[in-house]
């Protein structure tokens, strides 16, 4: 009767070591990577800043987070 008790506990022991390296290996590989920086322009009209791939730019060279904005400033 220990015996079977001791080897549960063991098992339980074993399967919490091997989720808990699995998780550690993931949070390593998940959170390694640096973020790319974005660049990001301020809209003329509510200076919402926008990443500038996105922003809509007019000839004067400034710009818009969105069409209704770029319209309306015309």
């Amino acid at each position: 009767m220990m015996l079977r008790f001791l080897l549960v506990v063991l098992a339980v022991w074993i399967a919490i070591v091997l989720v808990r390296s699995a998780m550690q290996r993931r949070r390593a590989r998940d959170g390694g990577r640096p973020l790319a920086a974005v660049e990001t322009v301020r809209c003329a009209r509510c200076g919402v800043h926008v990443p500038a791939h996105r922003a809509l730019q007019h000839v004067d060279g400034r710009h818009y987070c969105s069409p209704d904005h770029a319209d309306g400033d015309r």
